[in-house]
């Protein structure tokens, strides 16, 4: 019988056993990672290494030792260059790596490398061309430039003349690419071709209003040629322009499209002052007239109120002295005051009375009174008092007002008589009637 054993072995020379029964017909499965390298058997003859291929004669019960070696995978890490490149994108640890900057841009020069990430040591760090070894991580490594102590020489540029067109450029170098464009053709013409008059160069397409040619290493004129349009163009479009006051119309004028329209004389209005174009109705903007016109328009003017004194208004103020006399003056007294203005009622004089009051709403002299409306006022007196010719001395007559009191006053007088009499007459009637009792 045989007693099979699978036996590893790594690059280190560790051997470990594994034991493992097989059945007869059956292969061996080698182990992951793992490569046959050959069997160890031991028999009556003693114990020998046979190497795969190698052909073994059963003598004996033997047992076989399987060799395995352990395949080691390397681990690789990437190399990132920023403005240049690496002779590798990957390496394992332990490689050499090569580093080469791209161009230096046009007045520039290499400077250094510049190590982001890594942690590496270059060769020649300010070397355009190094090399460094690959650790066992990532690497990025940027190239960087200085402003060249050298200017180089700027190619030679060359006239680019254009007739009745334009060029992207006024003048290019050989080889350039220059593009013309051919003015708008004038009205009842259309673009022919281009005509080159200098510096025999061949145009993308000579009937294209816009072609294109490669500069030559000499200066070039070309005219934009036009013939009779075979298309009648259309007239030009035309906008109104409204000028409003409101919603009443000022004035209007008719715009050709992209022109300018034409400001008018500045209106007038009754009571107001202008103060200018609006292109909308709250006034919000002033409409510009170096605007060009594509579209019918409404402007509007804008006016403000003009500030208004209210007119003055009076009234008359009449004073009656009704017999008296005031600043000199007799009669009635007028005077005109302007409205709202608050007068002080003055104290006419009477010879022969004393000034009572105003009649017409009762006022005393120094009373204020507030103009609104015209107003006569009436003097009213009081008769000052007297010593009568007759009569009791010592004893004067009570004091009157003016003559209607007086009046009023004998009247009373009389009354009390005539009652006086009725009272006597009829005592007197009485006393006959007692005696005929």
């Amino acid at each position: 019988s045989l007693d099979l054993y699978t036996w590893y072995t790594q690059e280190v020379p560790t051997l470990e056993w594994m034991e493992e029964a097989i059945q007869d017909g059956t292969w061996i499965t080698a182990p992951a990672n793992s490569e046959y390298i050959g069997a160890e058997i031991t028999d009556a003859n003693g114990t020998k290494t046979y190497q795969p291929g190698e052909m073994y004669t059963i003598i004996s019960d033997a047992t076989i030792k399987v060799l395995w070696k352990s395949i080691v995978i390397p681990t690789t890490y990437t190399i990132t260059v920023v403005d240049g490149a690496a002779d590798k994108s990957t390496a394992e640890a332990g490689e050499t790596v090569t580093l080469t900057a791209d161009a230096p841009p046009r007045g520039k020069e290499f400077d250094k490398w510049v190590v982001n990430a890594g942690g590496i040591s270059l060769a020649d760090e300010n070397a355009s061309t190094t090399t460094f070894t690959m650790p066992a991580a990532n690497v990025e490594v940027t190239a960087t430039y200085k402003d060249s102590t050298v200017t180089p020489p700027g190619p030679t540029a060359y006239i680019v003349t254009v007739h009745r067109g334009t060029a992207d450029k006024s003048a290019a170098a050989a080889n350039e690419t220059v593009k013309l464009t051919a003015d708008a053709p004038p009205t009842g013409k259309e673009f022919d071709k281009w005509v080159v008059n200098a510096g025999g160069i061949s145009l993308a397409d000579e009937n294209a209003s816009t072609t294109t040619f490669t500069m030559p290493a000499a200066n070039v004129e070309v005219t934009a040629t036009y013939k009779d349009s075979s298309v009648t163009p259309p007239g030009p479009t035309t906008y109104t322009m409204t000028f409003k006051d409101g919603d009443t119309v000022l004035s209007t004028q008719t715009v050709e499209s992209g022109q300018k329209a034409t400001k008018p004389a500045d209106p007038t209005k009754d009571g107001y002052t202008f103060g200018g174009w609006y292109a909308d109705a709250t006034f919000s903007a002033a409409f510009d007239f170096d605007t060009a016109i594509a579209a019918d328009t409404t402007i509007y003017a804008k006016f403000t109120a003009n500030s208004v004194t209210p007119p003055v208004t009076t009234s008359t103020i009449s004073y009656n002295l009704n017999g008296g006399t005031l600043n000199g003056k007799t009669g009635t007294v007028t005077l005109s005051v302007e409205n709202g203005t608050t007068i002080t009622l003055p104290a006419p004089t009477r010879e022969g009375y004393t000034f009572d009051y105003w009649e017409g709403s009762r006022y005393n002299a120094g009373d204020s009174y507030t103009v609104n409306g015209d107003h006569t006022f009436t003097a009213q007196w009081k008769k000052n008092s007297t010593t009568p010719g007759t009569g009791d001395p010592g004893k004067t007559s009570p004091q009157t007002g003016d003559e209607s009191n007086l009046a009023l006053w004998f009247t009373m007088m009389i009354a009390s008589l005539i009652a006086m009499v009725l009272v006597l007459l009829g005592i007197r009637k009485r006393k006959p009637q007692e005696d005929d009792r």
